[in-house]
């Protein structure tokens, strides 16, 4: 069964949110560009998700990271579309507030993408919208 975990991460220094956005979108880690988001412009989703906060005003965390990992099984069966898909989602499990996810993609020690280690890393702001 996949699991959905949450990184726990102070997340509040000033460069914390600019760090995870560029880890998650690390295009070495997806080759297939498989990303999306809720709230946000793909272009430049720390950019929004600052702008956000600083609106509201909002202070301390600047956003949550968890993972969704799936087993060997899964990952077999697993397609880019349906990973899509998934990531849209969750997102909406995150309601009223910005959310980015990336599928990434392991590679082994031959250096070829392998479906041992599949997983989607979410971002997702702590300022609501609503």
């Amino acid at each position: 069964m996949a699991i959905l975990k949450k990184i726990n991460g102070s997340y509040s220094n000033d460069d914390a949110l600019y760090n995870l956005v560029n880890y998650i979108l690390d295009l070495n880690k997806m080759p297939n560009r498989i990303v999306g988001g809720q709230g946000v412009y793909l272009n430049n989703v720390a950019i929004c998700m600052n702008d956000i906060r600083c609106i509201f005003n909002h202070e301390g965390r600047q956003a949550e990271h968890y993972i969704l990992s799936f087993t060997y099984e899964e990952a077999q069966r697993l397609c880019k579309q349906t990973a899509l898909i998934l990531g849209y989602r969750l997102c909406e499990f995150f309601e009223g507030v910005q959310a980015l996810f990336a599928y990434h993609e392991v590679k082994d020690e031959a250096n070829a993408f392998d479906n041992h280690n599949l997983h989607i890393h979410f971002a997702v702001g702590t300022t609501n919208l609503m």
